[in-house]
């Protein structure tokens, strides 16, 4: 008997997102403890802090499982926020320079272990002043999100793009195999970036 909720076994009633690990520690130790993500049946995520703790002696059922829980998922969504201050940039949401670095890092790693290469290519948009001084800073921030929204768009799911700030914008390519596939995605920037981007008043602006 994995125990029950509301009257309802625990394994009915939170069964997938307790994992057969959490099930075998109760059986092994008497308690186990950690935090899971559940889906509601109305359909909304929630993170519960819980301890499941083996009672009784029974020796013709069995040790019944008790579950405790809290619902912490406002301190999730707060930790989730500070992430993405730390990390993320508050603007486009790119990677920052400190999630930039890290990432730098891991792919510095994994090219000494593969043998791969990597490049790490500076963007600065050289026309985008004028846009903030002719047009303000509201079209000049529609600039930024949209040009960091084309390089997301055109890079590899383990490529990085991030924004330094201002406007400059990095790619991070790592797992290179030939030159040639930087000057690929190089070329493919600038021409996803040649095409104009339309603010908001319906002017044009080419970068």
């Amino acid at each position: 008997d994995h125990g029950h909720v509301e009257g309802r076994p625990l394994a009915d009633v939170l069964g997938p997102a307790i994992d057969d690990t959490a099930w075998s520690t109760v059986a092994e130790a008497g308690v186990w403890r950690g935090e899971i993500d559940y889906l509601r049946p109305d359909g909304q995520r929630c993170w519960l802090r819980m301890t499941l703790s083996t009672v009784g002696t029974d020796r013709d059922k069995g040790d019944a499982v008790v579950g405790v829980f809290s619902d912490i998922t406002p301190l999730r969504a707060q930790e989730i926020r500070l992430q993405q201050m730390a990390y993320y940039d508050a603007l486009t949401r790119l990677p920052n320079r400190s999630l930039l670095a890290d990432r730098i890092q891991q792919a510095l790693a994994r090219s000494r272990r593969t043998g791969t290469g990597l490049a790490v290519c500076l963007l600065d948009l050289d026309r985008f002043k004028p846009v903030n001084d002719e047009h303000g800073h509201a079209d000049g921030d529609r600039v930024l999100i949209e040009v960091g929204a084309r390089l997301h768009r055109l890079v590899r799911d383990n490529d990085t793009v991030a924004r330094l700030g201002g406007d400059e914008f990095v790619l991070l390519l790592p797992d290179l195999h030939h030159p040639d596939e930087c000057d690929g995605v190089l070329a493919r920037v600038q021409e996803a970036l040649a095409t104009p981007i339309v603010l908001a008043d319906g002017t044009a602006v080419q970068l």
